[in-house]
């Protein structure tokens, strides 16, 4: 908070543009797992606890209770629920289009549609907000992506601990990421 509080980038951006930050005066801050200096962050702090701890005989695991949310929390209906809007999120799930489909070309095969580029596709609208009547190319592919880089993001987490400590189990409080609401199909 005290070196890029003021980023917007490092806290969840929502569709409509706010920004759940932390700091003072608010309730509940949620990080942006796409951004670069919060996953240098995470990892620095999952193998500094690693590299002090990896011998105390009193500590029987370490408990990661950092929770990404991928979803805001809002308790009003109709209100935007989806991370995944911030830039360095949109710039990740070109990346990711990018990879799997290799050719804006083939992208628009298989998804029918017109594209003039992977700099072209946006994230589509919060599901929270705008219930389409069906899953789209659009939707699938952006949910697929948020759900494989929360997986990701969670292998940073255990990889960092695993740096210094190879015996201690890890605990992880991932409840929104296991739970059955609303991660649907997060296998």
């Amino acid at each position: 908070v005290k070196e890029h509080g003021k980023n917007d980038d490092i806290w969840m951006k929502l569709v409509d543009g706010r920004v759940l930050r932390s700091g003072v005066g608010s309730s509940w801050g949620q990080p942006n797992i796409w951004n670069s200096n919060v996953r240098d962050y995470i990892q620095n702090y999952c193998a500094t606890q690693s590299r002090y701890f990896c011998d105390d005989p009193s500590l029987l695991c370490y408990d990661y209770a950092g929770e990404p949310h991928p979803y805001g929390m809002s308790p009003e209906p109709g209100q935007p629920q989806y991370s995944g809007y911030n830039d360095s999120a949109v710039a990740a799930f070109r990346e990711f289009l990018t990879r799997k489909f290799k050719s804006i070309d083939a992208l628009n095969r298989a998804w029918k549609s017109s594209y003039s580029g992977f700099e072209a596709i946006g994230p589509p609208p919060d599901p929270y907000m705008t219930h389409p009547e069906k899953a789209t190319p659009l939707s699938y592919e952006f949910e697929l992506f948020r759900c494989r880089s929360h997986t990701d993001y969670w292998k940073l987490v255990y990889d960092a601990y695993r740096k210094h400590d190879a015996r201690k189990p890890i605990e992880a409080h991932a409840s929104m990421y296991m739970s059955g609401w609303p991660a649907q199909a997060m296998d």
